[in-house]
């Protein structure tokens, strides 16, 4: 049996929200229901996030809206964060209600698709998604790092059985 753990100490995530209105439900959704377990930033737009990642390393998520200001759509506002789903999850949190769009950019590296109605309706869901996404990029990022290190082993052992391993480093 696997043991699971719960995530220890703050949280810390970057809502990317250009509406006031739902920045406020979110952070007061995450107050209430993490109890202290987590910081919220707040960024308005494609760019100031952009920003704060820069600055801030210890960013644990990414809850982003689709529709902001400084973006050509949907899809091209996920674009803008994908280089960064091997850093952190992305989980996005948004009013599009388009299962077509919330499949390709699951497909595409985004951990989860969560509408904003649903929270306001559950809001207990919005904490767990964010704790269930967090622990599946920890999981995903330790399969690949044993993947990578069972290859470079397999890589070492055929340049050892072929000789064209080098002793001389």
């Amino acid at each position: 049996m696997v043991e699971h753990k719960k995530i220890a100490g703050k949280i810390s995530i970057l809502l990317v929200e250009d509406s006031d209105t739902d920045a406020f439900i979110v952070q007061r959704i995450l107050d209430q229901r993490m109890e202290g377990r987590c910081d919220c930033m707040h960024a308005y737009d494609i760019h100031q996030a952009e920003e704060m990642l820069s600055a801030s390393p210890n960013i644990n998520a990414i809850l982003l809206d689709l529709g902001l200001p400084d973006s050509q759509g949907p899809r091209a506002t996920y674009k803008n964060f994908e280089k960064f789903k091997d850093r952190l999850p992305i989980i996005v949190l948004t009013s599009v209600e388009d299962h077509v769009t919330a499949l390709d950019i699951i497909e595409t590296g985004a951990l989860d698709y969560i509408y904003k109605h649903d929270i306001l309706n559950k809001p207990e869901s919005l904490p767990r998604a964010i704790e269930f996404a967090i622990s599946r990029h920890h999981s995903i990022m330790n399969h690949n790092h044993e993947i990578l290190n069972d290859l470079h082993q397999k890589e070492d052992l055929l340049k050892l059985m072929t000789g064209s391993y080098s002793t001389m480093s």
